[in-house]
């Protein structure tokens, strides 16, 4: 019964962090395209693309790093209440912390680069004349 509730804990976990990054790439398409005509005129300005993309990735790493933030801080609070149904760790595992925020970090990296590269790429006559 407990491998089966695990498993189950586990399958959630990951349908859940699937769900989140697929909501995270679409929320960067979105502001990506909200914003292609600034894109346009930053690279037909003379913004390199790697500086567009630098500057679309800046924005999702301070969102990044503000959701783990508010999540350690949250888990930190709510351990006490699940500490019962943890097996073979401690409550308050820093590796486990660690390992958890590296991955969504990962996820929300991935998640942004393709929209991110995508806008970087794009030919400033086209952007603007779409406009």
């Amino acid at each position: 019964m407990d491998r089966l509730f695990a498993w189950l804990s586990i399958s959630f976990a990951a349908a859940a962090t699937l769900l989140a990054s697929i909501g995270l790439y679409g929320l960067m398409a979105f502001a990506v395209t909200r914003r292609k005509f600034e894109i346009g005129i930053r690279i037909a300005l003379g913004a390199r693309r790697n500086q567009v993309l630098q500057l679309m990735m800046k924005e999702v790493w301070l969102l990044a790093i503000a959701g783990v933030s508010c999540g350690l801080l949250l888990a930190a609070w709510l351990v006490r209440f699940v500490q019962s149904q943890l097996y073979g760790i401690k409550a308050h595992d820093p590796l486990v912390m660690i390992f958890a925020a590296a991955g969504i970090f990962l996820l929300c990296g991935i998640a942004a680069y393709v929209p991110a590269r995508r806008a970087a790429s794009g030919d400033p006559t086209l952007i603007l004349r779409h406009e």
